[in-house]
């Protein structure tokens, strides 16, 4: 089907036109905002030929086939609402080791401990929900916030709730598409307060195709309520391009540097480097996505002085195999694999964990 052909990534069919159309004319808009012309008069043209659009919708496409795509489009203005519903079941829920014992220090000076039950690995089912909250001011302002709530069946002391809440502005410096997000999250580890993390973020598009590389800046404060040594400051500069090579299939490549400061914590401060790999294929009814990234770091001293005279060295990879389905122009189901993979040189932060999960997301316009 055209309509089919001319869909971005993950947009499914509708059973109702009206809420359809709705759904493809934000497509339209956001085609015409990256500048990307062809795509945006495509899938109007799809809606005009396969679908029975209310007249106010027929009346903007109207005025996209009379004027095109303006140079720059307005964002689009209201209020979106989500839920999310989850259960899952992870093998190792409390990052546990698998070795009976472990030898730390050098060959020259080592120690060798035996590990008792509490650093087993947990496997257990957990459930976990979300609500979202986004508001697009007439400023131009995004609002957005997040209360999610995780319950662990077989690890009662790992329940989490936590709160997101975040500002982004759209500015254009020297012509360079760009935005400015202010955030804060909190997380409360077994109905008490664990850590806090205000942030802050820059984000540049270099070119006016959403393909186009973009480069990302952070900076988040972590604050420990109950251990301040782990107090940090972490900075990232991240750089992601998206490649399309047909209108059903993309894949997104990123890579970026960190640093993690934090002088009390054991090993002081941190400094690596970020990779990501994210394939997506739309299908008839839904979308398939594989994701691959990788986070790797190494300390600037010695982890402990006279016990571990070395620098901690740390690679965590993450597999994610994931299947959405679309039941509808705003409701959707997913399946969810994921593994996950620590390689440490300090035997005691090694762990290796698999989890499947299923989720329902509802939104509301």
């Amino acid at each position: 089907m055209l309509l089919v052909s001319a869909l971005a990534p993950g947009v499914a069919l509708s059973n109702t036109d009206a809420d359809y159309a709705e759904e493809l004319l934000d497509l339209v808009v956001q085609h015409c905002r990256a500048g990307d012309v062809a795509q945006a008069l495509a899938i109007r043209q799809a809606i005009e030929q396969q679908l029975t659009p209310p007249p106010e919708i027929r009346q903007l496409l109207d005025q996209i086939t009379h004027t095109g795509c303006p140079k720059t489009t307005t964002q689009a203005q209201g209020a979106v609402t989500e839920w999310a519903l989850i259960t899952g079941y992870d093998d190792n829920i409390n990052q546990g080791l698998q070795a009976d014992t472990i030898t730390l220090g050098s060959a020259l000076k080592s120690i060798t401990l035996v590990l008792d039950s509490d650093y087993k690995p947990v496997g257990s089912h957990y459930v976990a929900t979300t609500a979202t909250r986004q508001i697009n001011t007439p400023s131009g302002w995004t609002l957005r916030g997040t209360l999610g709530h995780k319950q662990i069946s077989s690890y009662s002391k790992f329940n989490n709730t936590s709160l997101h809440l975040s500002a982004k502005y759209p500015l254009h410096p020297l012509g360079i598409p760009s935005s400015l997000q202010v955030g804060w999250s909190q997380t409360w580890l077994d109905n008490h307060l664990d850590r806090r993390m205000p942030s802050l973020e820059w984000q540049s598009q270099l070119g006016k195709d959403e393909r186009d590389w973009k480069l990302h800046a952070q900076i988040q404060q972590l604050h420990h309520s109950t251990n301040s040594s782990e107090n940090a400051q972490t900075t990232t500069l991240r750089a992601t391009r998206q490649f399309q090579w047909s209108p059903e299939a993309q894949c997104l490549v990123g890579a970026g540097w960190l640093s993690d400061n934090a002088q009390q914590r054991a090993g002081g401060d941190r400094h690596g480097q970020t990779l990501q790999i994210m394939l997506q294929q739309a299908l008839t009814q839904g979308q398939l996505q594989l994701q691959w990234s990788q986070v790797s770091w190494k300390s600037a001293k010695d982890f402990s002085p006279n016990l571990i005279d070395y620098r901690r060295q740390n690679t965590t990879t993450q597999w994610t195999l994931g299947y959405q389905i679309n039941l509808g122009p705003r409701s959707h189901f997913y399946l969810e694999y994921q593994r996950t993979s620590a390689k440490d040189n300090v035997p005691l932060y090694q762990h290796t964990s698999n989890g499947l999960l299923a989720g329902w997301i509802q939104q509301w316009r």
